[in-house]
């Protein structure tokens, strides 16, 4: 609920959120009330929106792609709502072991979504994902070498630990693109989240 997320940035002396998900509402069926409702909360408590934590991008490679253009406009006007500029998105979950075949289809949907982005004025950022095609470190920095500064990269080290790639490599190695980095952790032994640091 927002009052406890307002609540643990201020007990963890943060100053900046990704939002996501507010009172059961996905960022992305925010309306205008509770869009008011919820910058209002935030300025009242110095709080800044860092980022839209949206589901672009977590859609079956087959599904129609008009739908995710039309969601993304709709999420750019609720960032500038926010005096946020920045929306993570994902690249379409592929079905296992075809992602080679998917790679170009992939490439024309993330080209559509950054090209309407830039005309929204909004950036996307990135996030490795299991499932999706970008998912393992190899195909992240397809991405971004396809892509150049044009997408953004959001490290998830736990999810890069449960799909069999390095946290630490890919820190390493997608470093230009990077703008944050995510804190979660997983066992390496069994892929089970646990809380950082454990």
């Amino acid at each position: 609920d927002l009052q406890g997320m307002i609540a643990a940035l201020k007990a963890n002396n943060l100053s900046a959120i990704e939002l996501r998900t507010i009172d059961g509402t996905n960022v992305a069926d925010l309306d205008d009330d509770k869009t008011k409702a919820i910058k209002k909360a935030l300025q009242e408590a110095d709080l800044t929106v860092s980022c839209l934590g949206t589901p672009l991008g977590k859609k079956q490679i087959e599904d129609p792609t008009a739908t995710e253009i039309e969601r993304l406009k709709k999420l750019a006007a609720t960032a500038h709502a926010f005096n946020c500029d920045r929306l993570r998105i994902f690249s379409f979950y592929v079905p296992a072991g075809q992602a080679a075949t998917y790679r170009d289809e992939v490439m024309l949907r993330l080209e559509r979504l950054i090209e309407t982005a830039d005309a929204e004025g909004v950036r996307l950022l990135h996030e490795n994902e299991k499932d999706i095609y970008g998912d393992v470190l190899e195909r992240c920095l397809d991405l971004h070498t396809t892509f150049g500064h044009k997408l953004g990269a959001i490290i998830d080290p736990a999810n890069y630990v449960q799909v069999g790639s390095d946290p630490l490599d890919a820190i390493v190695k997608l470093d230009d693109f990077v703008e944050y980095l995510h804190i979660k952790d997983c066992r390496k032994s069994d892929g089970h989240i646990v809380p950082a640091g454990h």
